[in-house]
Parts: C-alpha cells; structure tokens; sequence
C-alpha cells in the first residue's frame, strides 16, 4: 500500500462521511463532532506525520476517530458503532494516536488558538 495524498479536503470529506452529511458541508457540525475544522486537522495531521510515527496504514478518518473520541468523550464502543467501525480497531487507532498528539503536543498549542469556534 503506498502512502496516502491527505489534504484539507481529505478531512472535510472524511467528516462528511463519517457524520452522514452526504453532500451539504456543515461547518457547525463538523466543529461540534471534532473539535476542529478540516484546515486544524491537516495542520495536525502533517505535524505529527501519523504515517511515519503511526502507521503507513494510518488515514484521515484514524485521526477525525481521536479528536471526536476527545470531543465528545462517551463510551468508545458507542463512538466505533457512530464511526461504522468494530470496537477494537477504533480503540487501537485512536489510542495510538493520541499517543503521538501527546508526544507533540509542545508543537501543537498553536493550532489551537488559530481557529477558536464562534
């Protein structure tokens, strides 16, 4: 498997899909589920280069599984069945990332201030 292209747009239309938004883009919704819009998520995504530090598995809807797990922080058997995903593979890709993000995190605080929700 070579190495996935992953862009802004990669995370809009991962989150699409992963919120059943089909074609219409909610902003609003989107910062609900994750807690950042697709823009901060790319930032994140090129800085903690998860699939080097990861996985050359590791795509963007591993990444927008963490952030809505840290989000919305229920039960994750209740988030892989919201994420159309078997249980054990949303705990091991979301652990393993939060791992890395914690690892980064003194490179990361930036990205939070960049785009504060109105």
């Amino acid at each position: 498997m070579g190495t996935v292209s992953v862009s802004q747009r990669s995370f809009e239309d991962e989150g699409k899909r992963i919120l059943g938004m089909g074609d219409r883009w909610d902003k609003a919704l989107f910062l609900k589920a994750f807690g950042g819009c697709p823009w901060v998520c790319y930032r994140l995504w090129k800085t903690i280069q998860p699939q080097y530090t990861i996985s050359p598995s590791a795509l963007p809807q591993h990444l927008l599984w963490t952030m809505m797990f840290v989000k919305i922080y229920i039960d994750e058997d209740v988030l892989a069945v919201l994420a159309k995903t078997q249980a054990e593979e949303f705990h091991d890709w979301v652990w393993l990332f939060l791992k890395v993000i914690s690892e980064a995190s003194e490179h990361l605080v930036s990205l939070v201030l960049v785009e504060l929700p109105t």
